[in-house]
């Protein structure tokens, strides 16, 4: 599974550095470093190995049709394109996708990579800053739920 946070560098021509411990993993445990690359619902980038893009493809269409639904498929679906890594280690991102995820520039732009479990998720580092505060508010608002862990 992926784990990890990293504070790396998109290129002005789209490539983000992966870290080698993530595509170590795509490797173990897929078979292959290509993966999916879609868009998530908070401005980042979600990289799926395509067996786990697969199953959640098919989870979404066996969905009763509603407007969710729809919004999940327009949302996720449809932009959703395949990339493999260069010799550098580094995954050239659609330019669709790196718009909505404002990654775009003329210049280097820092970026976050998430491992989160069976996907990699890339972030413009402002907007995984707001993330990960709003994530932080709404643990601080369950201590129920933190108390489970022990905090």
């Amino acid at each position: 599974m992926f784990f990890g946070e990293y504070h790396l560098k998109i290129d002005a021509k789209g490539r983000a550095s992966v870290p080698k411990e993530l595509r170590d993993v795509l490797l173990e445990q897929y078979g292959d470093e290509a993966v999916v690359v879609t868009k998530s619902v908070r401005r980042g980038l979600l990289a799926y190995p395509a067996r786990e893009f697969a199953s959640f493809r098919q989870d979404l269409i066996n969905q009763d049709d509603s407007p969710q639904k729809t919004a999940m498929m327009r949302l996720m679906l449809t932009p959703a394109a395949p990339v493999a890594f260069d010799q550098l280690g580094r995954l050239p991102i659609p330019r669709s996708l790196r718009l909505y995820a404002q990654l775009n520039g003329d210049d280097t732009k820092d970026i976050v990579v998430v491992g989160m479990e069976n996907r990699i998720e890339i972030w413009d580092a402002a907007i995984y800053d707001q993330v990960v505060t709003e994530s932080e508010a709404r643990l601080l608002e369950s201590p129920d739920y933190l108390s489970r862990f022990g905090m």
